[in-house]
């Protein structure tokens, strides 16, 4: 075994990178007596050679001489042996070589490839998230702020149904008053509070134009009930005698009139309108639910005259289809 360079991790000696940082070791396989590659720059040692020992001369028999001593043999450092097999790794097995590494290994002993894997970011949750005031974990924590969050939406949400919902029926109303087609319907009663002789209120809604309804002064009213409840659409009044211009001149024109409009649970609701000085018939819209009775008051009138009457050639009220 040997140690990294870099970080000094234990590392096998067949590996080729360090499996804690990554770092390249086939440099660090050469040692004494070996071959292996060696890092840039650094040359093999060399051994200097030993200088050639002189040769004494020869002596003479008859001259003594030094006898040199013997040289010591040098004694080489034993090697462990490297064994042959590895022990078996258990780590993660490195996804681009397949090489079995320790484990813990951060990066490949074999090919230095990373063995971390990179957590996959989860897409963002799309659930309701509660204000950080209003959340609770644990047995610790009050589930009443929420909940009284949620009481008082639920009451708004009921104040304002019961806010619109008459918004929302006339709306639907009016909506089925534009498609509908408007019809024609016949008061089942009519009176007045005055008519002149010869021109009754019935006149006003015989559909027949002549005759006409006389009012003998302004104030004066014709009350118009129905036998069943109905969607008034509109009414239509034709003023003065005739449509006829010159009969048209003849007698006093209303100018302005009250349409007091009752429903089935007797409320009133009253809709002035004001009538052109001109023969012919004009439209009043009203889209009113559940009529019973239209009340008709004369407000205005002209030409005011003593000995003149007040002439409504017709009066005719339109439902729903």
């Amino acid at each position: 075994m040997r140690t990294c360079p870099n970080c000094g991790a234990t590392v096998a000696d067949a590996d080729e990178f360090c499996g804690n940082c990554g770092t390249y070791l086939a440099w660090l396989k050469g040692g004494d007596g070996d071959s292996g590659p060696r890092p840039a720059g650094r040359p093999a040692a060399v051994t200097p050679a030993e200088p050639a020992a002189e040769t004494p001369a020869e002596p003479t028999p008859e001259q003594p001489h030094a006898v040199a001593p013997a040289r010591p043999v040098a004694q080489r450092r034993p090697r462990t042996a490297t064994p042959a097999t590895e022990s078996v790794q258990t780590g993660p097995t490195c996804p681009v070589c397949g090489t079995v590494n320790p484990q813990g290994a951060r990066f490949c002993r074999h090919c230095g490839a990373s063995l971390v894997e990179t957590a996959v970011p989860k897409p963002a949750s799309r659930r309701l998230t509660w204000p950080r005031w209003l959340r609770f974990r644990g047995t610790g924590g009050s589930p009443w702020p929420r909940r009284v969050v949620l009481l008082l939406i639920l009451a708004a949400l009921v104040v304002a149904g019961f806010l619109l919902y008459p918004l929302g029926v006339n709306l639907v109303q009016d909506t089925r008053d534009k498609l509908a087609t408007p019809t024609k319907i016949s008061p089942s009663t009519e009176t007045a509070t005055a008519a002149t002789s010869g021109h009754p209120v019935d006149a006003a809604v015989d559909g027949l134009n002549p005759p006409y309804w006389g009012v003998p002064a302004v104030g004066n009213s014709a009350q118009f009930t129905f036998a069943q409840p109905f969607r008034l659409l509109g009414v239509i009044i034709t003023p003065g005698a005739s449509t006829d211009q010159a009969a048209f001149n003849q007698e006093a024109r209303p100018t302005a009139v009250d349409l007091v409009i009752t429903t089935v649970s007797g409320t009133t609701t009253t809709i002035p309108v004001t009538l052109a000085d001109k023969p012919g018939p004009q439209t009043t819209n009203t889209g009113i639910s559940d009529v019973t009775g239209v009340r008709v008051v004369v407000r205005t009138a002209t030409p005011v005259a003593p000995g003149r009457s007040v002439a409504l050639a017709e009066i005719e009220f339109f439902k729903r289809s």
